[in-house]
Protein backbone atom coordinates (compact mmCIF):
# COMPACT_ATOMS: atom_id res chain seq x y z
CA UNK A 1 0.00 0.00 0.00
CA UNK A 2 1.58 3.34 -0.87
CA UNK A 3 1.00 6.34 1.25
CA UNK A 4 1.15 10.11 -0.15
CA UNK A 5 4.05 11.48 0.79
CA UNK A 6 2.01 14.41 2.10
CA UNK A 7 0.49 12.62 4.44
CA UNK A 8 3.80 11.39 6.25
CA UNK A 9 4.39 13.81 8.66
CA UNK A 10 0.51 13.72 9.74
CA UNK A 11 1.16 10.50 10.68
CA UNK A 12 4.78 10.64 11.68
CA UNK A 13 2.82 13.23 14.59
CA UNK A 14 0.21 11.18 15.35
CA UNK A 15 2.58 8.31 16.03
CA UNK A 16 4.28 10.16 18.91
CA UNK A 17 0.96 11.77 20.42
CA UNK A 18 0.39 10.56 24.42
CA UNK A 19 -2.77 8.48 25.04
CA UNK A 20 -5.13 8.35 28.38
CA UNK A 21 -7.20 11.76 27.51
CA UNK A 22 -9.97 11.88 29.77
CA UNK A 23 -13.36 11.44 27.29
CA UNK A 24 -14.39 14.93 28.07
CA UNK A 25 -11.53 16.40 25.72
CA UNK A 26 -11.51 16.28 22.28
CA UNK A 27 -9.63 17.39 19.27
CA UNK A 28 -10.38 20.44 17.85
CA UNK A 29 -9.09 22.56 15.16
CA UNK A 30 -7.45 26.07 16.42
CA UNK A 31 -7.79 29.01 15.78
CA UNK A 32 -5.48 32.82 15.24
CA UNK A 33 -5.86 36.03 16.79
CA UNK A 34 -4.30 38.79 14.88
CA UNK A 35 -4.14 42.18 16.37
CA UNK A 36 -3.50 43.84 12.56
CA UNK A 37 -3.07 42.66 8.98
CA UNK A 38 -0.39 45.12 7.73
CA UNK A 39 -0.10 46.65 3.76
CA UNK A 40 1.30 44.36 1.65
CA UNK A 41 -0.01 40.95 3.46
CA UNK A 42 -3.03 39.02 2.08
CA UNK A 43 -4.54 36.44 5.00
CA UNK A 44 -7.06 33.77 3.44
CA UNK A 45 -8.17 30.44 4.34
CA UNK A 46 -6.64 27.87 2.70
CA UNK A 47 -8.98 26.75 -0.40
CA UNK A 48 -10.46 30.04 1.01
CA UNK A 49 -11.34 33.65 -0.36
CA UNK A 50 -8.99 36.70 1.33
CA UNK A 51 -10.00 37.76 4.68
CA UNK A 52 -11.14 41.54 4.58
CA UNK A 53 -8.27 43.79 6.88
CA UNK A 54 -11.02 45.34 8.71
CA UNK A 55 -11.93 42.22 10.23
CA UNK A 56 -9.01 42.60 12.67
CA UNK A 57 -7.61 42.56 15.29
CA UNK A 58 -10.29 39.31 15.86
CA UNK A 59 -10.19 35.99 15.16
CA UNK A 60 -9.10 33.46 12.55
CA UNK A 61 -9.86 29.21 11.81
CA UNK A 62 -6.56 27.69 12.42
CA UNK A 63 -6.07 26.64 8.66
CA UNK A 64 -4.39 30.21 7.04
CA UNK A 65 -2.31 31.39 4.34
CA UNK A 66 -0.33 34.70 4.85
CA UNK A 67 1.57 35.77 1.48
CA UNK A 68 3.16 39.17 0.19
CA UNK A 69 5.62 41.19 1.94
CA UNK A 70 5.64 43.89 5.03
CA UNK A 71 8.67 45.40 6.72
CA UNK A 72 6.31 45.39 9.82
CA UNK A 73 5.44 41.92 9.49
CA UNK A 74 1.59 40.05 10.48
CA UNK A 75 1.55 38.70 13.91
CA UNK A 76 -0.53 35.65 14.84
CA UNK A 77 -0.88 34.05 18.49
CA UNK A 78 -1.98 30.34 18.31
CA UNK A 79 -4.83 29.09 20.67
CA UNK A 80 -2.22 26.63 21.12
CA UNK A 81 0.40 29.03 22.33
CA UNK A 82 2.04 29.16 19.79
CA UNK A 83 3.23 32.74 17.80
CA UNK A 84 4.48 34.08 14.58
CA UNK A 85 5.75 36.81 13.06
CA UNK A 86 5.52 36.95 8.90
CA UNK A 87 7.84 39.09 6.72
CA UNK A 88 7.22 37.72 3.52
CA UNK A 89 8.37 37.54 0.37
CA UNK A 90 6.83 34.53 -0.49
CA UNK A 91 3.94 32.51 1.24
CA UNK A 92 3.67 30.85 4.90
CA UNK A 93 0.44 28.50 5.22
CA UNK A 94 -0.64 27.25 8.37
CA UNK A 95 -1.60 23.77 6.78
CA UNK A 96 -3.09 21.85 9.87
CA UNK A 97 -3.35 23.23 13.75
CA UNK A 98 -5.26 20.97 15.62
CA UNK A 99 -5.48 20.79 19.80
CA UNK A 100 -7.06 18.91 22.34
CA UNK A 101 -9.60 20.97 24.08
CA UNK A 102 -11.47 20.87 27.60
CA UNK A 103 -14.44 22.40 28.05
CA UNK A 104 -13.86 25.49 28.59
CA UNK A 105 -10.05 25.49 28.39
CA UNK A 106 -7.22 26.02 25.83
CA UNK A 107 -4.31 24.20 27.63
CA UNK A 108 -4.48 20.55 25.57
CA UNK A 109 -1.55 19.83 23.67
CA UNK A 110 -1.42 20.62 19.80
CA UNK A 111 0.10 18.59 16.16
CA UNK A 112 0.58 21.54 14.15
CA UNK A 113 2.19 21.26 10.54
CA UNK A 114 2.84 24.80 8.30
CA UNK A 115 5.13 25.41 5.30
CA UNK A 116 7.08 28.67 4.16
CA UNK A 117 8.60 28.79 0.24
CA UNK A 118 10.23 31.96 1.05
CA UNK A 119 10.19 34.72 3.47
CA UNK A 120 11.39 35.28 7.13
CA UNK A 121 9.36 34.18 10.05
CA UNK A 122 10.21 34.24 13.95
CA UNK A 123 8.47 31.88 16.01
CA UNK A 124 7.81 31.27 19.92
CA UNK A 125 7.11 27.88 20.81
CA UNK A 126 7.77 28.03 24.52
CA UNK A 127 4.08 28.70 25.77
CA UNK A 128 3.13 25.17 24.38
CA UNK A 129 1.63 22.71 26.22
CA UNK A 130 4.20 19.90 27.09
CA UNK A 131 3.82 16.93 24.27
CA UNK A 132 2.91 19.70 21.49
CA UNK A 133 4.79 19.41 17.93
CA UNK A 134 5.24 21.82 15.59
CA UNK A 135 6.75 20.59 12.10
CA UNK A 136 7.74 23.70 9.24
CA UNK A 137 7.95 22.06 5.92
CA UNK A 138 10.85 24.15 3.77
CA UNK A 139 11.44 23.51 0.35
CA UNK A 140 14.51 21.40 0.86
CA UNK A 141 13.30 19.87 4.40
CA UNK A 142 11.43 20.17 7.37
CA UNK A 143 12.24 21.13 10.95
CA UNK A 144 10.49 20.15 14.01
CA UNK A 145 10.33 22.73 16.47
CA UNK A 146 10.47 21.88 20.34
CA UNK A 147 9.54 24.90 22.90
CA UNK A 148 11.86 26.84 20.42
CA UNK A 149 12.27 30.98 19.95
CA UNK A 150 13.98 31.18 17.04
CA UNK A 151 13.57 32.37 13.53
CA UNK A 152 14.01 30.87 9.60
CA UNK A 153 14.94 32.86 6.59
CA UNK A 154 14.26 31.75 3.11
CA UNK A 155 15.80 33.35 -0.30
CA UNK A 156 15.44 31.71 -3.16
CA UNK A 157 17.40 32.93 -6.92
CA UNK A 158 14.95 31.67 -9.92
CA UNK A 159 17.68 32.00 -12.24
CA UNK A 160 20.20 29.47 -10.68
CA UNK A 161 17.58 28.05 -8.99
CA UNK A 162 19.63 28.16 -5.23
CA UNK A 163 18.31 28.51 -1.78
CA UNK A 164 19.98 30.31 0.66
CA UNK A 165 18.80 29.90 4.44
CA UNK A 166 19.33 30.24 7.97
CA UNK A 167 17.67 28.95 11.31
CA UNK A 168 18.01 30.66 14.78
CA UNK A 169 17.50 28.86 17.98
CA UNK A 170 17.62 31.37 20.75
CA UNK A 171 16.18 28.97 23.12
CA UNK A 172 14.75 25.06 22.97
CA UNK A 173 15.38 23.45 20.35
CA UNK A 174 15.38 22.43 16.14
CA UNK A 175 16.22 18.80 14.27
CA UNK A 176 16.48 20.17 10.84
CA UNK A 177 16.27 16.81 8.16
CA UNK A 178 17.20 17.35 4.28
CA UNK A 179 15.44 15.83 1.27
CA UNK A 180 18.35 13.05 1.98
CA UNK A 181 17.05 11.88 4.92
CA UNK A 182 20.42 13.59 7.28
CA UNK A 183 19.52 14.70 9.91
CA UNK A 184 21.10 17.98 12.09
CA UNK A 185 20.46 19.24 15.55
CA UNK A 186 20.32 22.67 16.75
CA UNK A 187 20.24 23.91 20.22
CA UNK A 188 19.63 27.14 22.08
CA UNK A 189 22.51 29.44 20.97
CA UNK A 190 23.13 27.76 17.55
CA UNK A 191 22.38 28.78 14.22
CA UNK A 192 22.16 27.05 10.55
CA UNK A 193 22.83 28.59 7.11
CA UNK A 194 23.21 27.00 4.47
CA UNK A 195 22.96 27.21 0.52
CA UNK A 196 22.25 25.12 -2.50
CA UNK A 197 19.45 23.55 -4.47
CA UNK A 198 16.60 21.24 -2.76
CA UNK A 199 19.04 18.45 -3.04
CA UNK A 200 22.19 19.46 -2.58
CA UNK A 201 23.18 21.39 0.42
CA UNK A 202 25.80 23.03 1.93
CA UNK A 203 25.44 23.68 5.72
CA UNK A 204 27.20 25.57 8.70
CA UNK A 205 26.24 25.32 12.01
CA UNK A 206 27.43 28.52 14.34
CA UNK A 207 26.98 30.60 17.48
CA UNK A 208 23.92 32.93 17.64
CA UNK A 209 25.27 36.70 17.05
CA UNK A 210 23.96 39.29 19.57
CA UNK A 211 21.86 41.19 17.08
CA UNK A 212 20.42 37.81 16.02
CA UNK A 213 19.70 37.43 20.14
CA UNK A 214 18.26 41.22 20.36
CA UNK A 215 16.32 40.79 17.06
CA UNK A 216 14.51 37.49 18.98
CA UNK A 217 14.46 39.20 22.23
CA UNK A 218 12.21 42.31 21.01
CA UNK A 219 10.17 39.59 18.81
CA UNK A 220 9.73 37.98 22.13
CA UNK A 221 8.19 41.37 24.03
CA UNK A 222 6.13 42.19 20.70
CA UNK A 223 3.98 38.70 21.46
CA UNK A 224 4.05 39.33 25.52
CA UNK A 225 2.46 42.60 24.78
CA UNK A 226 -0.34 40.71 22.60
CA UNK A 227 -0.69 38.02 25.92
CA UNK A 228 -3.39 40.09 27.38
CA UNK A 229 -5.44 40.43 24.43
CA UNK A 230 -4.98 37.14 23.56
CA UNK A 231 -6.02 35.96 27.13
CA UNK A 232 -9.54 38.02 26.56
CA UNK A 233 -10.10 36.48 22.97
CA UNK A 234 -10.23 32.77 24.54
CA UNK A 235 -13.84 32.66 24.13
CA UNK A 236 -14.11 34.12 20.50
CA UNK A 237 -11.26 31.31 19.93
CA UNK A 238 -13.12 28.60 20.93
CA UNK A 239 -16.63 29.38 18.83
CA UNK A 240 -14.34 29.58 15.84
CA UNK A 241 -12.86 26.12 16.62
CA UNK A 242 -14.27 23.24 14.83
CA UNK A 243 -13.95 19.56 15.95
CA UNK A 244 -11.79 17.04 13.95
CA UNK A 245 -14.09 14.51 12.26
CA UNK A 246 -11.85 11.18 12.12
CA UNK A 247 -12.03 8.61 9.78
CA UNK A 248 -14.06 5.27 10.94
CA UNK A 249 -11.56 2.86 11.56
CA UNK A 250 -13.98 -0.24 10.74
CA UNK A 251 -16.73 -0.56 8.06
CA UNK A 252 -19.22 -2.41 7.37
CA UNK A 253 -18.52 -6.15 5.47
CA UNK A 254 -18.71 -5.90 1.60
CA UNK A 255 -20.12 -8.93 -0.59
CA UNK A 256 -18.13 -8.72 -3.66
CA UNK A 257 -19.04 -11.72 -4.83
CA UNK A 258 -22.25 -10.17 -5.77
CA UNK A 259 -21.18 -6.68 -6.03
CA UNK A 260 -23.77 -5.43 -3.45
CA UNK A 261 -22.70 -2.26 -1.79
CA UNK A 262 -20.51 -0.94 -3.82
CA UNK A 263 -22.02 1.70 -5.48
CA UNK A 264 -22.72 3.31 -2.20
CA UNK A 265 -19.30 3.06 -0.72
CA UNK A 266 -16.94 6.65 -0.95
CA UNK A 267 -13.73 6.23 -0.18
CA UNK A 268 -11.83 7.52 2.90
CA UNK A 269 -9.15 10.11 3.49
CA UNK A 270 -7.31 9.39 6.40
CA UNK A 271 -5.41 12.71 7.80
CA UNK A 272 -4.84 10.99 11.40
CA UNK A 273 -5.38 7.91 13.22
CA UNK A 274 -5.75 8.51 16.87
CA UNK A 275 -4.10 4.03 17.42
CA UNK A 276 -1.99 3.75 14.77
CA UNK A 277 -1.57 0.44 13.25
CA UNK A 278 0.16 -1.36 10.87
CA UNK A 279 -1.03 -0.80 7.18
CA UNK A 280 -2.23 -4.15 5.42
CA UNK A 281 -2.68 -4.11 1.81
CA UNK A 282 -6.11 -5.07 0.78
CA UNK A 283 -7.62 -7.24 -1.90
CA UNK A 284 -10.67 -7.17 -3.39
CA UNK A 285 -12.79 -8.49 -6.94
CA UNK A 286 -14.34 -5.80 -8.98
CA UNK A 287 -18.18 -6.84 -9.90
CA UNK A 288 -19.28 -7.35 -13.22
CA UNK A 289 -20.50 -4.89 -15.44
CA UNK A 290 -24.10 -4.35 -15.96
CA UNK A 291 -25.38 -4.47 -19.54
CA UNK A 292 -25.85 -0.94 -19.55
CA UNK A 293 -21.86 -0.84 -18.89
CA UNK A 294 -20.97 -3.20 -20.84
CA UNK A 295 -22.52 -1.28 -24.10
CA UNK A 296 -21.12 1.96 -23.30
CA UNK A 297 -17.49 -0.05 -23.54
Amino acid sequence: MRISKRLLPVLLLAGTLPAGFSHADRWMHGAFYLPAVPEGITVSTIGGKPLPAMDFPGVAPGRLRFSGFSREGILAAGSNGFSLAYYGMGTLAFERLEQRVAPGRLDGISRSILSMDAGWIQFDGRAMPGGSQVLLELPFGRVLLDSVLGSARIEYDSRSRIYSFDLLCAEGAMQFTDMRGRRYEVYAGQAISGAGTFLQLSLEISDLTERSRGILAVFAERCSVEADALEARSASMLEAMRPVYLAEETAAPVNTSSGAGLDDRQPYVIEFSPSPRLLLPRYGTTRRLSDFEARLF
